[in-house]
C-alpha cells in the first residue's frame, strides 16, 4: 500500500470515530488538537480575582454563596502562588500532591481548578482533569456510618460544659443539621409572640431574602424527650428570621422545638460569617 493510500485510510477511520463520538455526545476538541499541557493563561492571582467577581455576579452574594466560595474555591486558590500559571501538568500535579484519591478534598481540588481553567478558557483536556475527582459521593460508593442512639446523644450533651457547644449540639440533634450549618442559622424569629403554631405537622426551612434555602430542618425523627434537656437559660433579643413552615412534623414537636430554641444559649452565633437576617414567619 502506498504512503498516501495509508494516510487516506487513516483519515477515513478517524472521521468515522469522530462521527461516532458526535452521535454519542462524547466528542471533545481537546482530544484532537494535540498536547496542550504547556498552554497557560493569566497568573492564578489575577485569574482567581476575576473568577470571584464573575461567581458572585452570576450567583448573587449571600451568606450561603460566600460560604461556598470561601470553603470550596478560595481555600484551594490560596494555596497556589499568585504568580503561578495554570497548565494541564501543573493542575494534575497540584491535585495529586494536595489530596488523597476518592476523598472530599480531592473532589474539591479537582472542581475548583477545573472551574478556574474553564473560566479562563484554557485549552486543557478537562476530561483528564475530571477523572482525578474519583468516586467520592457517587451512588454505590458511600459506606454506612454508625449513628449515635438517642440516649448517647443525650449523654454527650450532658457532658458538655461550654454553653455554645451545648447549643450547637442541641441544634444538630433536634434539626439534623451538619456541624458547619449551625453557623448559618438565625433562630430569632421564634421570639415573635403568637397564640399558636400551625396545626399541620411540618419542618422548618430557613430562607434568605432571595428565597434561597440555607438550612433545612430534617426533623422527622425528633424524640420529644430530648427537649426537656435543653430548657436552660434566657437569651438576648436579636435580628428576626423568616422561617417557612412545611408540612411533615407533628404539632407537639414544633411546640417543643420552639421552647428549646427560645430557651437556648446564644440564639444567633455570629462567629463565622454573617447570620441570615430575615423578618417573618410564613406558611406554605
Amino acid at each position: 500500500m502506498q504512503p498516501h493510500t495509508q494516510g487516506i485510510k487513516r483519515a477515513v477511520q478517524e472521521a468515522k470515530r469522530a462521527s461516532l463520538l458526535l452521535e454519542k455526545g462524547e466528542f471533545d476538541w481537546s482530544e484532537w488538537i494535540g498536547d496542550q499541557s504547556q498552554v497557560s493563561g493569566p497568573p492564578v492571582g489575577e485569574l482567581a480575582a476575576r473568577y470571584e467577581q464573575w461567581f458572585f455576579a452570576t450567583k448573587g452574594e449571600t451568606a450561603s454563596t460566600r460560604y461556598t466560595w470561601e470553603k470550596d474555591y478560595l481555600a484551594v486558590y490560596r494555596k497556589i502562588p499568585n504568580d503561578a500559571h495554570l497548565t494541564e501538568a501543573f493542575i494534575i500535579s497540584l491535585i495529586q500532591a494536595s489530596s488523597e484519591p476518592n476523598t472530599r478534598s480531592r473532589k474539591r481540588y479537582t472542581q475548583a481548578l477545573k472551574k478556574l481553567a474553564e473560566f479562563a478558557e484554557l485549552p486543557i483536556r478537562m476530561k483528564k482533569i475530571q477523572q482525578l475527582s474519583g468516586n467520592y459521593g457517587r451512588p454505590g460508593t458511600l459506606k454506612p456510618r454508625k449513628l449515635l442512639t438517642d440516649q448517647e446523644i443525650i449523654e454527650i450533651w450532658s457532658l458538655l460544659d461550654n454553653p455554645i457547644a451545648k447549643y450547637m449540639w442541641g441544634l444538630m440533634a433536634c434539626f439534623g443539621c451538619r456541624s458547619h450549618e449551625v453557623w448559618l442559622v438565625d433562630t430569632s424569629a421564634l421570639l415573635e409572640e403568637r397564640d399558636e403554631l400551625p396545626g399541620e405537622p411540618g419542618i422548618y426551612f430557613v430562607l434568605d431574602q432571595q428565597n434561597i434555602t440555607h438550612y433545612i430542618g430534617m426533623s422527622a425523627n425528633i424524640q420529644k424527650r430530648w427537649f426537656s434537656h435543653y430548657r436552660q437559660a434566657d437569651f438576648n433579643e436579636i435580628e428576626s428570621t423568616r422561617i417557612l413552615y412545611i408540612p411533615g412534623l407533628p404539632k407537639h414537636y414544633l411546640r417543643e422545638i420552639e421552647s428549646f430554641l427560645i430557651k437556648s444559649f446564644l440564639p444567633s452565633l455570629n462567629i463565622k460569617g454573617k447570620p441570615i437576617e430575615l423578618n417573618r414567619i410564613d406558611r406554605v
